[in-house]
């Protein structure tokens, strides 16, 4: 797993996983978070139960397989 980080501030704004060709996007970096939709959940394992995630995306305990 690789992280990146603003030079400027320490901000994480991504993690790269080479292996499983994952690469997560801090949305909090963005200029307009509501420009990208997800297309799956992960690690729901880990979840609040409070959070509901009935959009019909696929859900993932972990990681997503492959």
């Amino acid at each position: 797993l690789k992280r990146g980080f603003c030079a400027a501030c320490g901000a994480t704004l991504f993690s790269r996983r080479d292996s499983r060709g994952i690469l997560g996007i801090t949305s909090g970096s963005l200029d307009d978070p509501a420009l990208f939709k997800p297309d799956m959940h992960f690690w729901t394992a880990s979840k609040q139960p409070w959070v509901r995630l009935d959009d019909g995306l696929p859900q993932y305990e972990g990681l997503p397989p492959g």
